[in-house]
């Protein structure tokens, strides 16, 4: 399932789609705002999104087999509660 696709079954709930794409749109946006600030959110009954953090560390490119220094890089995390596959 996609965006566009959620939109359109939450259309059903509103009185204009543009109305539900809008409450979509808004969720997401303050989901993305909190990640970003480092928070956690917990939506219950759902699960848990977190940031988590990974240290700088040697790669190596695949192409030119030549090792590079990747600076520290944040990862989001889901985890899903425990009654999600209830």
């Amino acid at each position: 399932m996609n965006k566009k696709q959620i939109i359109n079954e939450l259309s059903n709930l509103f009185p204009r789609k543009i109305d539900a794409k809008n409450f979509v749109d808004k969720i997401f946006e303050i989901i993305k705002e909190r990640l970003k600030k480092g928070e956690k959110v917990v939506i219950s009954g759902f699960g848990t999104f977190k940031v988590v953090e990974h240290l700088p560390a040697i790669r190596r490119n695949p192409k030119t087999n030549e090792k590079v220094m990747v600076g520290p890089l944040k990862k989001i995390r889901f985890k899903p509660s425990k009654t999600f596959f209830r």
